[in-house]
């Protein structure tokens, strides 16, 4: 890791708690004008020099997403689940940054988006809460 990645955490964290990971990733492509290596609240050292706090520089933390691999079969390492996972959040061909799900969720989240006619949701609701 170089000093301009100091502060930027990236990788895949295991947890106390068995199967329960944890995914971070760089910092993405829309925060390229985010400072690194200083804090709004305290001063911090960067590249071997002080730098004091700057409480209205544009910083960037790296999103925490948790990762429980719930169901494994006899053989299984849970560790190989997480980071399949983990790697699959970089694995979307037509998105330029990291992707919160990984990319067959991802996929799916976006085909329920785009392709569920919003009359057949409706109708379900109205359903469901009685409405005419």
């Amino acid at each position: 890791m170089t000093d301009d990645e100091t502060g930027q955490p990236k990788g895949l964290w295991r947890f106390l708690v068995h199967r329960v990971y944890g995914s971070t990733t760089g910092k993405p492509s829309t925060h390229s004008g985010a400072l690194k290596g200083v804090s709004k609240l305290i001063p911090g050292e960067h590249n071997g020099k002080l730098v004091a706090p700057k409480p209205k520089a544009q910083v960037w933390n790296p999103q925490f997403i948790e990762l429980l691999v719930a169901g494994i079969q006899d053989g299984d390492q849970p560790e190989h689940w997480a980071a399949l996972a983990h790697d699959l959040r970089d694995a979307a061909p037509y998105v330029r940054d990291t992707t919160v799900l990984p990319w067959p969720l991802h996929l799916a989240e976006q085909i329920e988006e785009y392709l569920l006619p919003t009359k057949i949701a409706d109708l379900g609701t109205q359903e469901v809460l009685g409405d005419e």
